[in-house]
């Protein structure tokens, strides 16, 4: 939104009448203490993500608030009739929103952490922060510009294949089935013990209990007592790897090294509910307009599950890559992260077949982790441990259409001053995608 707030202030700036109305004092979110009046204060109300019209929809709603102190409320009259005339039309040219270079979309945000670490294992995003876990057990923070800070040191048992939010914690699935609760801080804290599993390869909160799901040896799932205990849930699988782990439709789904969906009946077994693929491993879960799907190893595919007993191949193998480690949603599509190659594919509801939309990230093999942080796609790779961005689209700001307008008396009492006027008008912002 920074693009956004920048081209909204850069409008302001250039409407002499509109700026000198209020010497230019207009602030994002809101104005510093003692400040002169009259001034503008302009914040994000609320994202809109439905879509109205192909290719044209509204993103956000924006609200200015105009405030003076004079004994009547026409100044803020006057104030609001500039500030219309500015951005009330049907062509703001605010200019684009963001910027895509087709086939080559990656930016690296972070880069290499040291010569031992290898592999970001996997992403997720907890009090707006966006954090990583790497072979080396370690958790670490973005700091939101270019670089990895870390938070949690190495820990001897091994990677942190997987992260969940649960109760308002940070929780981390590591090699050797132990599971461990960031402190907030600087340190993790065990709070489930070795089991007779090598890996947590997956995590998921489901029913408001967080459960694990293992291999290689077992293939069990477990859910955590909410203290110090795994508690087995569902038995030994055949297939030796619950790989991914997902909430659909009020159930709990697992894909395995098998290429076999299962559903947990929700006390003691895993159901099957998908049969052997001609792919042998599904590594990747994802829900996709209201439908699930998996990513595959050894050709990269993608398949649609029936929801019933069935899969079909919705985008067949992807040229030289051989596995979708990773899959998310991000702007009502399907991405999916890719190995031998490093590479990202895109797939659209309805299509039959990815199309690449980043290509390979020079040294790099493997997206192990994807997820959506602040509007973008970022991936967590290996051999290097590297943080990289991907931008969706370009944007044209078409037009701003005014939704309220209210004025109103504020007590000096509730502001620490003197009375003033109020004026809060709300604005729906409407994108084209180019």
């Amino acid at each position: 939104m920074k693009t956004f707030f920048d081209a909204i202030y850069t409008k302001f700036k250039a409407s002499s009448t509109l700026y000198n109305s209020v010497s230019g004092r207009m602030y994002l979110e809101e104005a510093p203490q003692n400040t002169d009046y009259p001034y503008i204060v302009y914040s994000l109300i609320s994202w809109i993500l439905d879509r109205t019209l192909e290719k044209k929809y509204p993103i956000c709603r924006l609200q200015f608030s105009i405030f003076s102190d004079t004994s009547s409320g026409i100044e803020a009259q006057n104030i609001f009739g500039y500030l219309d005339d500015v951005f009330g039309d049907d062509n703001i040219s605010l200019g684009k929103l963001t910027t895509k270079t087709p086939g080559n979309a990656w930016t690296e945000v972070a880069p290499k952490l040291g010569a031992a670490t290898t592999r970001i294992d996997s992403l997720a995003v907890y009090n707006s922060k966006l954090y990583g876990g790497t072979e080396d057990g370690q958790l670490y923070e973005w700091n939101d510009t270019d670089a990895w800070v870390e938070v949690a040191p190495i820990l001897g048992s091994g990677s942190v294949l997987s992260l969940a939010v649960y109760n308002s914690k940070l929780y981390g699935g590591i090699t050797g089935g132990k599971l461990y609760e960031w402190d907030g801080d600087d340190e993790w804290v065990e709070v489930a013990p070795l089991l007779g599993e090598l890996f947590i390869h997956s995590l998921a909160v489901y029913n408001s209990k967080l459960y694990g799901g293992m291999g290689p040896i077992n293939g069990k799932l477990y859910e955590w007592n909410g203290a110090n205990l795994w508690v087995e849930v569902a038995p030994q699988l055949a297939d030796a790897n619950i790989y991914s782990l997902v909430v659909f439709n009020s159930k709990l789904y697992g894909g395995t090294s098998g290429g076999k969906l299962y559903e947990w009946n929700g006390t003691n077994l895993w159901v099957e509910v998908a049969p052997q693929l001609t792919e042998s491993q599904i590594y990747s879960l994802a829900v996709y307009n209201d439908k699930l799907y998996g990513g595959t190893s050894p050709n990269g595919k993608l398949y649609e599950w029936d929801g019933v007993s069935d899969w079909t191949e919705v985008a067949a193998k992807l040229g030289d890559e051989t596995l979708i480690h990773s899959l998310a949603v991000y702007n009502s599509k399907i991405y999916g992260g890719t190995y031998p190659n490093g590479k990202l594919y895109e797939w659209v509801y309805g299509s039959d077949a990815w199309v690449e939309v980043a290509a390979k990230l020079g040294d790099e093999t493997n997206i192990y982790a994807l997820t959506e942080y602040n509007n973008r796609l970022y991936g967590g790779t290996y051999p290097n441990a590297k943080l990289y961005e991907w931008i969706s689209s370009v944007y044209r700001f078409i037009r701003m259409d005014l939704e309220n307008c209210d004025i109103d008396r504020v007590p000096g009492s509730e502001i620490g001053g003197n009375n003033v006027w109020m004026m809060a008008t709300d604005y729906i912002v409407y994108l084209e995608e180019l």
